[in-house]
């Protein structure tokens, strides 16, 4: 079993997490800040690993025990040996009013993370751009954009589901004033 260090980063927490889970047949798809961080190389950086699972809390806390996590409070679980802490909003997976049943698989040396593509990433971020008017979303959907190739006609036909063309303009705006730089 893989230890879990006060170094280890993000992407080595959530290939542990994700592959145990796996291994105990649970599912639950990385989201969030963590996978900002992971797509971004590092550039943002969050305290927390959001999986977003319709399992129990009992079963994930049960595949995570043998990590040694344990269960600070309803679906968060914390470590001795991290300051990350992992939590589990319920299921289901959904950006805005897009429900998502397919997801990446990002193979790593300590197993498999399943995580959200980064045009849901970004789809992810600028829901929270668009329906909140969060500037730090904005500013991750570009981090993720930058290091990774969109699927731009899903991202546009979301955006105009999502009512967000105006918000999303300021977002290529944003996408095309750091690609100048």
């Amino acid at each position: 079993m893989t230890l879990i260090t006060q170094s280890s980063s993000p992407l080595e927490l959530a290939a542990i997490i994700s592959q145990a889970l796996e291994d105990v047949g649970l599912s639950a798809v990385l989201s969030g800040g963590a996978a900002v961080s992971i797509y971004s190389g590092g550039r943002y950086e969050s305290s927390d690993l959001d999986f977003v699972s319709s399992e129990q809390t009992s079963k994930l806390a049960a595949a995570l025990a043998p990590l040694g996590f344990t269960q600070a409070d309803g679906r968060h679980f914390e470590h001795p040996d991290t300051d990350y802490y992992v939590e589990f909003p319920p299921g289901p997976l959904a950006v805005g009013g897009l429900l998502i049943t397919e997801w990446d698989q990002l193979q790593t040396d300590l197993g498999v993370i399943q995580i959200l593509s980064p045009t849901q990433m970004v789809m992810d971020r600028l829901a929270a751009f668009i329906h909140w008017y969060d500037p730090p979303s904005l500013d991750q959907a570009v981090l993720v954009a930058q290091k990774h190739p969109l699927d731009w006609e899903s991202l546009e036909n979301w955006v105009s589901k999502e009512g967000g063309q105006e918000k999303y303009e300021i977002f290529r705006r944003a996408l095309q004033r750091v690609s100048n730089d």
